[in-house]
């Protein structure tokens, strides 16, 4: 699915955006299509830290986690709960219409196709399948740079309330994998290597030559690798 504020998803000004709600939404949708019945979760970048709060809030729905290049956001000791500043810089309606005018300024295709393009290793495959108007299109919908900013506003809320390996062994330590691509510039290998450590028992695998999305940039072996740990879960 597409989150709130993502893909061609609706954008709701008002709309909070915090990963609880995103939760709520996934909860939602598997109740329509899969009542009473855990699932395998993939969770690729954000969605990583999405899906482990699923073992947060709802860990009856966990059958299996995949974490495709996850920024997971663990908590971290000493951290105050207080409001971040840009959450209440943006909730200031000038400072909102102002930052609105900037990003609607700044953005077009061409930039739009630099920065996506940084998330690639591969970068034969920015080019292809029309790619780059496929992810702009989010672009085109009404109040898109608002929830843009409700995105920024609400992101320092979204840190993981206990350790990852807390909540893992909480829920009973679902198996696991952890996927990364070797070149990853967005969310490095070392970021993988953490989660690793904190979630032991994972199946491990790392794709050379692959950066932030394997799924566009090595499909074989994408495939393979997710393929064959949902395998071990039959």
């Amino acid at each position: 699915p597409d989150w709130r504020g993502f893909g061609l998803t609706d954008r709701p000004p008002t709309d909070s955006y915090w990963f609880p709600d995103y939760l709520a939404d996934l909860d939602a949708l598997l109740d329509a299509l899969l009542p009473d019945r855990a699932v395998d979760l993939v969770g690729h970048s954000m969605g990583g830290n999405v899906i482990s709060w699923m073992l947060a809030l709802a860990p009856e729905r966990v059958a299996g986690l995949a974490y495709i290049d996850a920024a997971v956001v663990q908590p971290k000791s000493g951290v105050n709960s207080s409001p971040s500043f840009a959450s209440v810089l943006l909730d200031v309606p000038p400072v909102r219409r102002i930052a609105r005018i900037a990003i609607r300024n700044a953005f077009s295709r061409e930039t739009f196709a630099e920065l996506l393009s940084s998330a690639f290793a591969v970068k034969s495959v920015v080019n292809r399948y029309g790619l780059v108007d496929g992810y702009a299109a989010s672009s085109l919908l009404r109040d898109w740079d608002l929830a843009l900013l409700g995105i920024i506003r609400d992101g320092a809320k979204n840190a993981l309330p206990e350790t990852i390996a807390t909540l893992s062994a909480a829920a009973g330590t679902p198996p696991t994998l952890i996927l990364w691509g070797r070149d990853d510039s967005w969310v490095p290998l070392t970021s993988g290597e953490v989660l690793r450590a904190d979630l032991p028992n994972a199946a491990w695998v790392v794709l050379p030559g692959i950066g932030h999305v394997p799924f566009e940039e090595g499909v074989p072996a994408f495939i393979d690798a997710v393929g064959g740990w949902l395998d071990t879960l039959r």
